[in-house]
């Protein structure tokens, strides 16, 4: 079932990009920009461009400047450009505050949700939005339509959409298909029963996958909807990323025809990236790489090329946040408001700083200029607190976020004046270090040296788990020691 209106918004966000693309005309030298999207789809890719257009062509064109003026991390290179572009465009995803899109970052449940909802049930949504459901939470409007259309069905939340906390978990795999192959089977596509025996055959983990999703995995499997790893297995329980998300949701439109015509269906038998598990196809002129057929057959070279790593983020402007606006504590409390969206308590912690695929080297955080200072307290005294694990792996990685890795210059304040951001050093009576934690603000009705709110890692059952101590944290002024990077 097509969106109303998708071509009507197509076609109006063409003429932006055209627009836009003149001004450039006008005011810089456009050819060379202008010749390096003409060369968007190679004419000599068998999986690119089976017998493209001219129209394709300028399709592509078109939304390719779109992206560039849409998400500053998600070039023309990028592995998932052009599925995050179409996606974006038909307002099926969504970038940051900051003009990034953050492919890297993982897809959670609710994300998910969104996307499937805003590409397939966007009238149900709207149903949905009233505060009867808004006060379960912003994305219960999402779930509700989904749910209604019976599209939760045999997904691991199917009874549990309302509960944030658990809907803010990563998406695994197998709920992604069964997803995914409820859509799609109500819309009346789904693989044949001997293609998803052929599929079954090559997937190496399938005796292991949990009977409830193995139609579902045989189905997206054999209709190249999310693929395989190198080893032949699905892995279902891995989660992905906002890039493969939008890849994967890139290819479901085609075959259930809400594309539009405008892009080309992805072939099935396409190889896959051995680390993600999702299709490399893309020609040097697209990815700036081979993909395993062109690979193939230029060079005759099996070997599966290297899989794309999280973009580095930029470092910000001097003065500025990561964001690019000014260090104020509303633009501070804006990003951690955005943190705390995305790693709501109890997030796990358990794989450290590394573990959030930021992009960032958790090496050069911001914060161990000032960590390096202190010695553990007992029995830990020859030691310096981790920056990369535990609660100073979590409070490096928040002030990364807010403040960015260099530049970043840390001076010496009091409990009293503690703002949004600022770095908590907890130490004991001997002045050993105990505990590091980032302040998230003032609480109403208390000074800010007697108690504040602050997010941090804490050890629990199953090892380290991220806080936002919704709890107040109390201490006296001899307890802390406090630094900030506000310039004033």
């Amino acid at each position: 079932m097509k969106q109303p209106n998708m071509r009507t918004h197509n076609h109006i966000r063409r003429l932006i990009a055209a627009a836009l693309a003149i001004i450039m005309a006008l005011s810089l030298s456009v050819s060379a920009f202008a010749v390096e999207y003409d060369t968007h789809i190679d004419p000599n890719c068998p999986v690119c461009n089976p017998g493209g257009t001219q129209d394709s062509k300028l399709n592509a064109i078109s939304d390719a400047l779109a992206a560039v003026l849409s998400f500053s991390d998600v070039s023309s290179t990028h592995t998932f450009h052009d599925a995050i572009i179409w996606c974006a465009n038909q307002s099926i995803v969504g970038g940051y505050t900051d003009g990034t899109f953050k492919p890297a970052n993982t897809v959670t449940r609710n994300n998910f949700v969104v996307m499937l909802s805003r590409a397939f049930y966007a009238d149900t949504v709207a149903e949905y939005n009233t505060e009867t459901y808004l006060k379960y939470g912003a994305f219960v409007p999402n779930s509700m339509a989904l749910f209604v259309n019976g599209i939760l069905r045999n997904t691991s939340f199917e009874t549990i959409f309302k509960n944030s906390q658990e809907m803010n978990r990563g998406i695994s795999r197998y709920d992604m298909a069964q997803l995914m192959t409820n859509i799609m089977t109500k819309q009346g596509f789904s693989a044949s029963a001997n293609d998803k025996n052929a599929a079954i055959a090559k997937i190496t983990d399938y005796s292991s996958i949990p009977s409830q999703y193995r139609d579902a995995v045989a189905n997206v499997y054999a209709l190249g909807v999310i693929g395989g790893y190198a080893d032949g297995s699905f892995n279902g329980d891995g989660v992905m990323n906002r890039g493969q998300a939008a890849v994967v949701i890139y290819r479901m439109m085609q075959y259930t025809g809400n594309s539009g015509g405008d892009i080309t269906n992805p072939d099935p038998e396409t190889p896959v990236d051995p680390s993600t598990g999702e299709v490399v196809c893309a020609c040097v002129t697209v990815h700036g790489k081979l993909c395993e057929i062109c690979h193939t057959a230029q060079t005759g070279n099996t070997t599966p090329v290297e899989p794309e790593k999280p973009e580095t983020p930029s470092t910000p402007a001097a003065g500025t946040l990561t964001n690019g606006k000014p260090i104020t504590e509303a633009n501070v409390t804006e990003i951690l408001n955005q943190l705390k969206s995305r790693y709501p308590t109890p997030t796990s912690f358990v794989n450290g700083y590394a573990g959030l695929n930021s992009g960032r080297n958790p090496n050069a955080n911001c914060i161990k200029q000032i960590t390096n200072q202190y010695w553990c307290s007992p029995p830990d005294t020859d030691k310096r607190v981790s920056t990369t694990i535990g609660c100073g792996g979590w409070a490096a990685f928040v002030a990364d976020e807010i403040f960015g890795q260099t530049g970043v210059t840390w001076k010496k304040t009091t409990t009293s004046n503690l703002r949004p951001g600022d770095l908590m050093i907890h130490i004991d009576n001997n002045g050993y270090l105990t505990h590091v934690s980032i302040c998230v603000g003032p609480v109403d009705g208390y000074a800010t040296n007697v108690r504040v709110y602050s997010t941090d890692a804490n050890s629990g059952n199953n090892g380290y788990v991220i806080g936002w101590n919704r709890t107040v944290t109390s201490f006296s002024n001899g307890s802390l020691d406090c630094y900030t990077a506000y310039p004033d």
